[in-house]
């Protein structure tokens, strides 16, 4: 009997939601049936591994990592699965009646009005509902499953589109493209769930596996029924020493995990700038391509004379553990700039598991470490440290900090698991903090100059009262010193940077007129225009509060400031 999609699809949301901590202990045995399976299931995709990851490769060399515990949320939508397997017969038996081009249209929303589908498919697929559902509500339920809302989410609020994959590909694709969606990972590395999901569907024992773990934490709800087994209380066995039982030298125990984040322009890095030493600090930058293996090192070819040989170069994260290590009682920061650029759970890899932190400061599990070229060149570079069976770990002398800005647009987000083995450091805008410096802007009357923090302020006020967020406002270093320094910079500053920044970004779904005159300015390029020629490019209330701040004794009726701009 089919069962109702929606209820089914909000109720594996919740849990989801109600259980981001949730944990499942993989016992060794069932991490190589899991990857025995898997590499059976996708031998073009050859798994090795590694701690609680499945690391796999392939045809093009590249790299991805597979957590074991992604399992928890597919748990969460198990019988969602189940219920989709059940529609999923019924498809296959529509693929031998429907033509391809209406399998490749669904589902589809309003699928019996859709001019998509023709009126000699739409008979047929009427016709087939009707007599393998004769009851109403049985009926109903299939026809919102072809629709697709009932368990599919609209790729956005004003969409009729549907997210996932269409009823012309296989069932276990349709369904792992759903699920992968309702287990919000983050889209760099989500595809590859696809592939347990279709273990889950498709293999027993791998269902049987999931089934009988235990879980190590459980949170946030007050009903996990659907979770089946009963999930009762359980501590997991250690599985690697604690860092103490190995770990001989006395460390200094400074260290912090740290996310620094803000509007743009907040001065988020001048601060680390500031409290850090830079004899005692490693910075790198985050962006869309950077990988695991510029993060923590791999190995490289090189020449040696006429001859091309192969060294491992270490990343910034491997060069920061050498020197915390070499020197133990100083302490030492790794700073990564834009975190959110890149994919960075995925930058991190297996480097993941050492985040979290014991009293002591260090990594509170450590990890094998698994490259060999890797684990000479930390031996190599640290007198050994790393022999006699030392696993990894990132000591209580070095801190990780990071600065990211969640309203940029090219940004990645984090997922649960990854930001909640951080702290967070929110920086407020500040008008007393802001860069010195004047802007000549050009009004209606003539020219007229104003502070730059008076003029951020009163801008971001009427961005706050349109309900931009805070992140996505002027910081009060948005503009710099060397920007502010003459009219010169300062008119092509407030053009070429800040006008771009708010049409661009901040404005660019609408409501330009909130601060710019659209009305004579319809496009940027006549936006910049008008600048340039000294005419008045912002909307009237907004010329109105500028003018209230305005040094009138500078007020000018000519237009040089602006002519200057190049």
């Amino acid at each position: 009997m089919l069962q109702d999609l929606l209820a089914l699809k909000l109720n594996s949301q919740r849990l989801i939601e109600d259980n981001f901590s949730l944990e499942l202990f993989f016992d060794d045995r069932s991490k190589y049936k899991i990857l025995e399976l898997y590499n059976k299931e996708f031998p073009n995709y050859p798994a090795t591994l590694q701690d609680g990851l499945l690391k796999i490769t392939n045809d093009k060399k590249q790299t991805a990592y597979l957590p074991f515990n992604w399992f928890v949320r597919i748990k969460q939508c198990k019988h969602l699965i189940e219920a989709l397997v059940e529609y999923s017969e019924y498809v296959d038996m529509l693929k031998s009646v429907l033509n391809d081009d209406t399998l490749r249209a669904l589902p589809k929303v309003d699928w019996e009005s859709s001019t998509e589908i023709p009126d000699d498919q739409k008979f047929i697929l009427n016709n087939f509902i009707n007599e393998k559902f004769p009851e109403e509500e049985q009926n109903k339920l299939f026809r919102d499953f072809v629709d697709g809302r009932s368990w599919l989410d609209l790729k956005s609020d004003t969409s009729t589109t549907l997210t996932g994959k269409k009823f012309n590909r296989q069932n276990h694709d349709y369904i792992a493209s759903c699920i992968t969606t309702h287990c919000k990972l983050i889209n760099d590395t989500a595809g590859k769930l696809e592939h347990f999901i279709r273990l889950y569907i498709t293999n027993s024992d791998i269902r049987d596996i999931i089934e009988g773990l235990p879980v190590s934490e459980a949170s946030n709800t007050d009903d996990l029924s659907v979770c089946e087994p009963t999930i009762t209380p359980y501590i997991a066995p250690t599985l690697t020493k604690p860092i103490s039982a190995t770990l001989k030298t006395v460390f200094k125990n400074t260290a912090v995990n740290k996310i620094i984040y803000g509007a743009p322009g907040t001065g988020k890095s001048y601060s680390l700038k500031n409290a850090i030493s830079e004899e005692k600090l490693i910075r790198t930058v985050f962006h869309p391509d950077t990988l695991y293996s510029d993060f923590v090192g791999s190995l490289k070819p090189m020449m040696h004379g006429s001859t091309v040989g192969y060294e491992f170069r270490p990343g910034p994260f491997t060069e920061a553990i050498i020197r915390a290590v070499n020197e133990p009682t100083e302490s030492f920061s790794l700073v990564i700039e834009e975190l959110n650029r890149a994919s960075a759970a995925a930058v991190f890899g297996e480097i993941f598991q050492l985040l979290d932190r014991n009293k002591s400061g260090h990594s509170e599990y450590m990890i094998d470490i698994s490259d060999p070229d890797f684990r000479d060149y930390l031996n190599l570079k640290t007198n050994q440290f790393f022999s006699h069976g030392q696993k990894l770990f990132i000591p209580s002398n070095l801190s990780l900090l990071a600065t990211m800005n969640s309203s940029d647009q090219a940004v990645k987000p984090l997922d649960t698991a990854f930001k909640r083995r951080w702290s967070f450091e929110y920086i407020q805008i500040d008008y007393s903090k802001a860069t010195p410096g004047q802007l000549s802007v050009p009004f209606a009357s003539g020219i007229a100059t104003i502070e730059w923090a008076k003029f951020a302020e009163i801008i971001n006020q009427r961005l706050q009262n349109l309900g931009v967020p805070e992140d996505r406002l002027l910081g009060h270093r948005f503009l710099s010193d060397q920007e502010l320094s003459t009219p010169e910079t300062a008119a092509n500053s407030l053009c070429g940077k800040l006008f771009v920044y708010l049409w661009d970004d901040v404005l660019r779904h609408g409501r330009r007129d909130v601060i710019f005159n659209t009305a004579d300015f319809g496009t940027f390029g006549a936006l910049v225009n008008g600048f340039k020629n000294g005419r008045s490019v912002f909307c009237e209330e907004l010329e109105e509060d500028l003018s209230s701040a305005v040094d009138t004794s500078n007020a000018n009726s000519e237009p040089e400031a602006t002519e200057k701009y190049e």
